[in-house]
């Protein structure tokens, strides 16, 4: 269903199909992954590498199958129900922990999505007050500062960006 062949940290997201995949009754579904901790990596954070193990913090490694199964139904890509259920996921982590990075950076990256910025930014501006110096935030905010027809403003968000990870895409 769906194949990364050369993951990247970068990438991290939650992966959703423009249209539902039908799984008839009975189907299987299975996940397979390997990791490569090794010195010929160029994407090993760890230099030298170390032994890593499974876990749910960022210098852990991990891999999650999540899976929404929904009723079969019709639906506009507007009422998505999908991204109905995702962001009221998001909003109630934001709302639970205040102090919660990850839920209000997920909040935005939906809202930038589907093209709410003002609110996005807002979102986003949250998570970089938790992490002045998250170079993905600060990426994304200087996109959606972009996106926003702001582009003077988001160079200050990029630069923060390579001065935290110089070497960052």
């Amino acid at each position: 269903m769906i194949h990364i062949p050369e993951w990247n940290l970068n990438w991290q997201a939650v992966y959703r199909y423009d249209t539902p995949v039908e799984l008839p009754a009975g189907t299987v579904v299975s996940m397979r992954y390997s990791y490569d901790n090794t010195d010929g990596n160029p994407l090993n954070p760890n230099d030298p590498p170390k032994r890593v193990t499974g876990g749910n913090s960022s210098s852990d490694e991990m891999a999650h199958l999540w899976l929404q199964v929904l009723p079969r139904a019709a639906f506009s890509e507007a009422n998505d129900p999908r991204r109905v259920l995702q962001e009221a996921l998001a909003r109630h982590n934001v709302e639970k922990n205040p102090a919660d990075f990850e839920a209000h950076y997920n909040l935005a990256a939906m809202l930038q999505a589907r093209g709410e910025l003002a609110e996005a930014m807002k979102q986003y501006g949250l998570a970089l007050r938790l992490r002045p110096e998250d170079a993905t935030a600060n990426n994304a905010f200087a996109a959606a500062n972009m996106a926003a027809g702001h582009p003077e403003a988001a160079i200050k968000y990029l630069e923060a960006a390579l001065r935290s990870r110089p070497d960052y895409f």
